[in-house]
């Protein structure tokens, strides 16, 4: 509903029934009470709107007694209220509707003789008439589904389907110029990206090369060295490569129980001679010099003088001496048996690597 202001109700009475209007007024807006309210002090009627804006600009302040304390207007103003009887505010544009004071506010908001604008020609028109005028209106906007052009209502008839046809071809062709554009857009991209991978992988295996040569240069100082560098160390009587760790003899390897080689690590720090009784007859009864087997590229004369005696080792049993003090011929006529090498039955000759790790080829 309109506003007092604009539309005074005072005005608009078309019955009275005999209420004195006088009685039923706003002390601010002066017009008729609207929706309203009173103050418990002092009993001044209000427009419920009205005090509110007052109370904005004067909080608690009564316009009447100075202090303001709301309270339910009294029953028998809401009855002499409802008596009254009003004209519709559309009335200057036909409304022919008189009104009671309760459904005033309702009628108002549906009342079918407010004036509306159309959207198109921007015209004045009756709400209950509005329809009917936008379904004939020229200037309202129509949208076609098939090739998404809005014209005017006015110039249908111009849109023909040949039209409709030629703005959908013409709207492929540019999606088409804009679809090849993003394609070559994206294979100039990706051939970029594709481009400068295959450098970044020709980078990468630049520099695998280079790693991969590093490390084959990095001298294998986390692994144990074998041999002592020649030069280094004295020249073992048995002629063997002496072993980096105990400078003994590392020709020989041992391949046999993982218990005897516990045992003979216990040895190593002592010379034959210092053998417990127990431990030198362990040595012969089990034949443990027979668990010994040489390397590959061995130079321990025992080692040579081993090899010669596979092949014949009822010779080598006749002359052992022979074949220690002369591995060349015994290797041409082998003179030593097999398993005599290194140890002999009666002790170790000569003093072997006794290492942890000598028990690989």
């Amino acid at each position: 509903m309109e506003t007092k202001s604009q539309n005074s109700l005072l005005n608009r009475i078309q019955g009275t029934s005999g209420v004195n209007v006088e009685d039923l007024e706003c002390i601010i807006c002066t017009n008729l009470l609207w929706k309203p309210i009173a103050c418990n002090n002092c009993d001044s009627l209000y427009c419920s709107e009205c005090i509110k804006s007052w109370l904005v600009k004067s909080p608690g302040n009564c316009p009447q007694c100075r202090d303001y304390a709301e309270r339910r207007c009294s029953p028998f103003v809401i009855k002499q209220l409802a008596k009254l009887q009003f004209g519709c505010i559309n009335q200057p544009n036909g409304c022919p509707e008189i009104i009671g004071y309760e459904a005033l506010e309702k009628h108002e908001i549906e009342c079918g003789y407010k004036l509306q604008q159309c959207s198109g020609c921007h015209s004045t028109v009756l709400e209950k008439e509005l329809s009917k005028h936008q379904d004939n209106c020229g200037s309202i906007g129509m949208n076609c589904s098939e090739c998404n052009v809005t014209y005017f209502r006015r110039d249908a008839s111009s849109h023909t389907e040949n039209t409709c046809l030629r703005e959908q071809l013409r709207q492929f062709r540019q999606d088409s110029v804009v679809y090849k554009q993003q394609q070559a857009e994206m294979i100039n991209r990706l051939t970029t990206q594709l481009e400068q991978q295959k450098v970044d992988i020709q980078t990468h295996e630049r520099r695998i090369e280079e790693l991969s040569e590093q490390l084959n240069q990095l001298p294998n100082k986390f692994m144990k060295k074998q041999f002592a560098t020649p030069g280094t160390y004295a020249e073992l009587p048995c002629k063997g490569r002496a072993c980096a760790s105990c400078s003994k003899c590392r020709d020989w390897y041992f391949t046999g129980d993982p218990a005897i080689w516990k045992w003979l690590q216990g040895q190593k720090n002592l010379e034959w001679k210092d053998w417990k009784a127990d431990d030198h007859q362990r040595w012969q009864n089990e034949g443990i010099w027979e668990q010994f087997a040489a390397r590959d590229e061995k130079t321990c004369i025992y080692a040579a003088a081993a090899a010669a005696a596979i092949a014949s080792p009822a010779a080598a049993i006749a002359n052992p001496a022979a074949a220690i003090a002369n591995p060349a011929a015994a290797i041409a006529n082998p003179p030593y048996p097999y398993r005599y090498r290194i140890f002999n039955r009666r002790r170790p000759h000569p003093p072997t690597c006794l290492c942890a790790d000598n028990v690989v080829s």
